[in-house]
């Protein structure tokens, strides 16, 4: 079992990872349950909690690069939904260790790393 935890602004997320199984190497699938929990600002007490589960799949392969410039991880890892599976549910993971993605610019489109 993993936790995943972070803090954004006055919302707290935490998630479990459990039970994953190796579908295949640097490929896992299992069930994330996430709880939401909204904070007081002034308390910092929860107002609000919820609790989702989903199917998540955990990829680890080598790291990745964009015109020349690699991700500074050792490794690239990648946490969401399965293939197939809708990503805009609420409570969904969507978790990049870095993105290589090609950006519009004025002199036309360029790849671009988004890094953690």
């Amino acid at each position: 079992m993993k936790m995943i935890a972070s803090v954004i602004g006055c919302f707290v997320f935490a998630t479990t990872i459990a039970h994953a199984q190796p579908a295949q190497d640097e490929v896992y699938q299992g069930v994330a349950t996430t709880t939401v929990a909204v904070l007081d600002p002034l308390s910092g007490q929860p107002v609000k909690q919820d609790t989702f589960q989903h199917n998540v799949q955990v990829l680890v392969g080598p790291p990745v690069s964009a015109n020349g410039q690699p991700e500074n991880n050792p490794f690239n890892l990648i946490i969401g939904p399965p293939p197939g599976e809708s990503q805009l549910e609420e409570g969904q993971l969507s978790i990049f260790s870095a993105l290589s993605a090609t950006v519009p610019l004025e002199a036309g489109p360029a790849p671009f790393l988004f890094r953690y």
